[in-house]
């Protein structure tokens, strides 16, 4: 079973919005400990610690989003993403 992963990116999303970087990376990065199943949450944490020069740490990112199982990953992808 899965941790669903929206409730971390309504409240990231919504510290972004407000200017509050900070908030929005300590927020995906407890979705990113939890292992939620929304692609969302790594994407943007790896991007925001891209953008802070921390590699390392980016790459640890992706890294966790590649070992959920596929089903995992999967899953969060096809309901994460809608072609409109």
């Amino acid at each position: 079973m899965s941790v669903d992963g929206w409730p971390f990116n309504r409240r990231a999303i919504a510290a972004k919005d407000a200017g509050r970087h900070q908030e929005e990376l300590a927020i995906l990065l407890e979705g990113v400990r939890r292992k939620v199943d929304t692609p969302y949450t790594y994407e943007r944490a790896a991007l925001l610690l891209e953008r802070a020069r921390q590699l390392q740490q980016a790459l640890q990112v992706c890294d966790v989003w590649l070992a959920l199982p596929e089903q995992v990953r999967h899953q969060g992808a096809a309901t994460g993403r809608k072609i409109m």
